[in-house]
């Protein structure tokens, strides 16, 4: 008589080696990391496009440099994929770093502001590129699970692409 537990232990191990061994065949294909960064971009430009025109959700100064910086990752890119272009990362690499910082100060005011007292004195303390009259950068319209907020997903979305660029440049020294 089999015992239940026991053909457990050994599919476990069994599956945890079948996903090791795709994933790592998987990120080392140039193709499989180029569709990545186009797939993040996308997604992010889709999103941003949804929170202003479907949302109402208008954009702050820093919003809009994120947003400069993030459209034409989608279209490099694509232009990469496209041609088989083994030096797009070259192309993506300043422009992910740049969204990182930018979208990391405006995390930053966001957080601040939130808690502090007063916005002006986060104003007083940080400074911040928005106009008067314009939308604060320190306004918080999308929060999920207390956090994360659109400079946040900017953020991660910019991480992963500088993650995926790094791994190219990698495969690249290695061929």
């Amino acid at each position: 008589m089999k015992q239940r537990g026991a053909e457990k232990t050994i599919c476990l191990p069994a599956l945890q080696n079948f996903i090791y061994n795709f994933m790592i065949k998987f990120f080392q294909s140039t193709r499989n990391l180029q569709i990545i960064i186009f797939l993040l971009a996308l997604a992010s430009m889709l999103g941003s496009l949804y929170f202003s025109e479907i949302a109402w959700l208008t954009p702050c100064e820093l919003c809009w440099f994120q947003r400069i910086v993030m459209y034409p990752i989608v279209a490099l890119a694509l232009v990469g994929i496209i041609r088989k272009d083994k030096n797009m990362p070259y192309y993506v690499l300043p422009l992910s770093v740049i969204g990182i910082l930018i979208s990391g100060y405006h995390y930053t005011i966001q957080m601040v502001a939130k808690w502090s007292a007063s916005v002006s004195a986060v104003v007083d303390a940080i400074g911040t590129p928005c106009r008067a009259g314009s939308v604060s950068c320190a306004q918080i319209d999308v929060v999920y699970f207390g956090f994360i907020t659109i400079p946040l997903m900017a953020f991660a979305a910019f991480c992963l692409i500088t993650i995926a660029c790094i791994l190219l440049l990698r495969q690249k020294q290695v061929e």
